[in-house]
C-alpha cells in the first residue's frame, strides 16, 4: 500500500494539484486521500475512486506472470517513445 500511495501522491502532485484540490474533485475528504497517499488505506472502493479520478488503472497479475506483464508495458512506452520521436522528427523511427 506505500507504494501504491506513493505513486498515487506523485500523479497528483506532477499534474500541479494541492491534496485539498484534488479532493474536492474527487469527492472525498481531504483526510481520506491523504490516508491513501499514506498507504493507510483499507477501503478499496476508496482506492477505486482515487485510481479513476486521476486517470489510473490496477493490474493484477499472477506472481508467475509479474515480469513478462512488466516487459510488456516496458515495451509499449519504448513503441510510444518512439513514435512521439518520429512525430517531432517527421520521419519513421525504428521500433524496438
Amino acid at each position: 500500500m506505500e507504494a501504491l500511495g506513493r505513486i498515487l501522491r506523485h500523479r497528483r502532485t506532477s499534474g500541479g494539484i494541492k491534496l485539498i484540490d484534488a479532493a474536492d474533485q474527487l469527492r472525498i475528504s481531504k483526510s481520506a486521500l491523504s490516508r491513501l497517499e499514506n498507504g493507510k488505506s483499507s477501503n478499496i472502493e476508496l482506492l477505486f475512486t482515487v485510481l479513476e479520478g486521476l486517470g489510473l488503472n490496477l493490474l493484477v497479475t499472477d506472481k508467475a506472470e509479474t515480469r513478462e506483464a512488466l516487459e510488456a508495458v516496458q515495451n509499449c512506452r519504448d513503441t510510444n517513445e518512439d513514435m512521439k520521436l518520429a512525430r517531432a522528427y517527421g520521419k519513421t523511427w525504428p521500433s524496438k
